[in-house]
């Protein structure tokens, strides 16, 4: 669980599959980044529903070893959440 409240920056390392991430104290004009870097191989399977995703669905995680994927999450109204993602791969 992310809690919306606490920081503007979440870090994850993928070291294993997640299958549920959760956000609390989302308020109005809450705007957060959530920053993921894969080990290896592994999925998130499990969003918030409260997520409305640009393009309709959730980003795929690159599965690339040391890949970055950055999400972007903003509220405008406390109960909706918009998530923008974009991945650097590892080179």
């Amino acid at each position: 669980t992310i809690d919306a409240d606490l920081a503007n920056i979440y870090r994850l390392t993928l070291s294993a599959n997640v299958t549920s991430i959760t956000f609390s104290n989302v308020a109005a004009g809450t705007n957060f980044d959530l920053h993921i870097t894969q080990t290896g191989s592994f999925t998130i399977t499990g969003w918030d529903a409260a997520i409305k995703w640009l393009g309709g669905a959730a980003p795929v995680i690159d599965t690339t070893a040391n890949s970055i994927t950055v999400i972007n999450f903003v509220s405008s109204n406390g109960a909706d959440v918009i998530g923008i993602a974009a991945t650097q791969s590892a080179t």
